[in-house]
């Protein structure tokens, strides 16, 4: 991953813990579900919310090739 792009990943990451359902998430079916999704240039953001305990896991970094495997 170019660093330019790990440090919106970061950022990105950062802004999670404020909303961490923005607009631009979208909700992963099948074996992914229950992971939110945001998409980066050709990168995606997967992660899970858990509510009760306030907490945001990133689950995947990934080329969005690979993210989805």
């Amino acid at each position: 991953m170019p660093p330019d792009h790990l440090q919106k990943v970061l950022a990105i990451a950062r802004r999670l813990t404020d909303d961490p359902r923005p607009r631009n998430v979208g909700a992963k079916r099948g074996p992914l579900r229950g992971l939110l999704g945001i998409a980066l240039g050709r990168f995606r953001i997967l992660y899970r919310v858990d509510d009760a305990r306030h907490v945001v896991e990133i689950a995947r970094v990934r080329d969005r090739k690979e993210a989805y495997r």
